[in-house]
């Protein structure tokens, strides 16, 4: 009980000590919330544009040449832009051009849309455009 004593009166004197006054005039939390909201807005942009997604793949196709190699078509929704690869696990390049046009891109001509059985088609390594069909 002696110990809790010796605890307990200097534990009370220090309470004591503290000032009385209400939270809300020594609150630093109330004075800076201002100044923190207004760098916030500040730093926003005037003007936002709005961010445009790119195209995703509506339809893929696999093509049989004239030379009887196979490309593989990946037709995109902008419906201006084409992925070609001429290996199936190859890596694509992109073409675009006009909608539903000819679209080219390194060397590369697509002339066709998903909805056609069979596309004209040139390519580095056969640059006379060939017909390729689905």
């Amino acid at each position: 009980m002696r110990n809790f004593a010796l605890i307990a009166i200097p534990s009370l004197l220090l309470l004591g000590a503290c000032d009385s006054r209400s939270p809300e005039k020594t609150s630093p939390a109330k004075t800076e919330a201002p100044i923190a909201q207004k760098k916030e807005t500040e730093a926003l942009p005037k003007a936002m544009e709005p961010i445009s997604l790119p195209p995703s793949i509506v339809a893929s196709r696999q093509y049989r040449c004239a030379d009887r190699s196979l490309i593989f078509v990946d037709y995109m929704s902008d419906e201006k832009s084409v992925l070609v690869r001429t290996d199936a696990k190859g890596f694509p390049v992109r073409l675009s051009g006009e909608k539903n046009g000819v679209m080219s891109g390194k060397d590369y001509t697509l002339k066709g849309t998903k909805d056609d059985k069979s596309i004209m088609f040139s390519s580095p390594t056969n640059p006379s455009p060939q017909r390729c069909q689905s």
